[in-house]
């Protein structure tokens, strides 16, 4: 079995956060891409504009942030 863990080989960075909603738990995130990541880029992803029938913005918060460049795959 493979481990949750397990970085895909072809994606060049890791980016690991804790994801932080009002009124909700912290929650361990974790995503593979080719181009890095910055902090305020990550905010702005889980941040909702303007739900349907509502005229706020849901701003959450993003704490232990981490963009790491993977080793390139043995090989390679």
């Amino acid at each position: 079995m493979a481990s949750a863990q397990a970085t895909p080989a072809p994606y060049k960075y890791c980016i690991q956060a804790t994801i932080e909603k009002p009124g909700g738990t912290p929650v361990s995130w974790i995503r593979f891409q080719n181009t890095p990541m910055t902090k305020q880029e990550c905010e702005k992803l889980f941040s909702t504009e303007k739900e349907a029938g509502k005229s706020f913005t849901v701003k959450v918060g993003v704490t232990q942030f981490s963009c790491k460049e993977n080793p390139p795959a043995p090989g390679e």
